[in-house]
């Protein structure tokens, strides 16, 4: 009796969770999306996952080193920090440290001048407020806004070519906790297996008003 009564226990947990991840998910939704972005299979890579024959999307971009500070300090310092400490910081990874990390919301647009391989994600703005930042990109579906956790930290300026380095100290904002992994449930995880190496294809993702994203379509070139 006992056993019987904790299985159905466990059950109703069960039931329970899914029943609120079901409630999450449609107030996400609720409204319609937020902002609509196109990506390649560039940007989007993906793996099988165990739970109901689904697959997880992986969104790719560029990191910092890959190409000269992409904000400028005016905008640093209106997401909250103190540039004007820490600059001589024989370490530069311990430079601004102390401040800790910020909550804010970062752009990230398609680069038609990136790299001929991997990601053409970049990120190119950010704002303490969402609202700024899907105000001002208001039609564009070439970019994708996401809460992140940002630091400023400093770095050697790269040369032209991005070949090598400068000597010159520069400050870059870095961003960690990105929403990276996108559930796709069936059937559109059988269209995103299709994504072969080579192949070219377009995956639309549609954010609700949480900033969680869900796969709206997938089309092979």
């Amino acid at each position: 009796m006992k056993s019987r009564m904790t299985l159905w226990a466990a059950a109703g947990v069960v039931v329970m969770v899914n029943a609120l991840a079901l409630l999450h998910a449609v107030r996400n939704r609720a409204g319609g999306p937020v902002q609509t972005v196109t990506l390649s299979e560039r940007e989007l890579s993906w793996y099988n996952t165990s739970e109901d024959s689904g697959v997880t999307l992986r969104l790719n971009w560029l990191h910092a080193h890959d190409q000269k500070p992409w904000i400028g300090e005016d905008s640093i310092r209106a997401l909250g920090f103190n540039l004007d400490s820490d600059r001589n910081e024989a370490n530069p990874w311990r430079a601004f440290r102390r401040q800790g990390r910020r909550r804010a919301y970062v752009a990230f647009e398609l680069r038609r001048d990136g790299p001929r391989e991997g990601s053409q994600l970049a990120p190119m703005d950010a704002s303490r407020e969402a609202a700024s930042l899907l105000s001002k990109y208001r039609g564009r579906h070439d970019l994708v806004i996401l809460p992140v956790s940002v630091m400023p930290y400093l770095r050697e300026e790269r040369t032209e070519d991005g070949r090598g380095g400068t000597g010159r100290r520069v400050v870059d904002l870095q961003f960690m906790d990105v929403p990276s992994e996108i559930h796709v449930p069936l059937p559109l995880a059988e269209q995103v297996r299709a994504m072969k190496p080579g192949r070219e294809c377009e995956i639309t993702l549609q954010y609700g008003r949480f900033f969680e994203p869900w796969v709206s379509a997938v089309r092979f070139r």
